[in-house]
């Protein structure tokens, strides 16, 4: 026998009930935690770094075991206006209907890549997509490329709608046309 009270406006309630004394089958099922468990996880819940995809792993020819979508390193980033200004004012440039690549010389022992999308291209969200594909599109190039080049790649309106495939194609194609690469476009993958 139990006594049971609540308060319902502003008047106490009194009730007396019987609750059985034997367990029921569903009451033997119901989970109700250890001392040492956490009460809000679920039975056999792992971490969560045991959970979600292992990471994609990258297996285009030379970048073959790296994990895709790692960021280009820092020095390999063109960041400074002053180094944007001078490729596009003394260095040469090439395009195609995608892309416009601008290529100067410089003293490091390492290649730099720098983006330009305009607001052309569309939204932020559209640009932001297209400087991602055409990141790492040069990142898995990167490779291919001779050390002591400045490179500005610099999206069209026409990049918009384009596939990562067709970005990096384009982008191949115009680092061999300016010897920027140190094997040939159609060898790299």
């Amino acid at each position: 026998m139990v006594w049971l009270l609540s308060l319902h406006q502003g008047v106490i309630h009194h009730a007396q009930t019987n609750l059985a004394t034997k367990s029921t089958k569903a009451s033997e099922d119901s989970r109700v935690p250890q001392s040492h468990e956490h009460p809000w996880r679920t039975p056999g819940a792992q971490s969560a770094a045991d959970e979600g995809p292992s990471p994609a792993r990258d297996i285009s020819g030379e970048g073959a075991g790296r994990v895709a979508g790692c960021p280009m390193k820092r020095k390999h980033r063109l960041s400074r206006n002053a180094d944007f200004a001078s490729v596009r004012q003394e260095g040469r440039s090439w395009s195609n209907q995608l892309l416009a690549l601008g290529v100067k010389p410089n003293s490091l022992t390492y290649s730099r890549f720098g983006f330009v999308v305009s607001r052309r291209i569309g939204t932020a969200v559209r640009r932001n997509r297209v400087k991602r594909l055409l990141r790492e599109a040069a990142r898995l190039r990167l490779p291919q490329v001779a050390p002591g080049w400045d490179v500005v790649v610099i999206a069209r309106t026409a990049a918009s709608e384009a596939s990562f495939w067709t970005l990096d194609e384009a982008l191949a194609q115009l680092l061999q046309n300016a010897r920027v690469l140190t094997v040939p476009a159609g060898e790299a993958k």
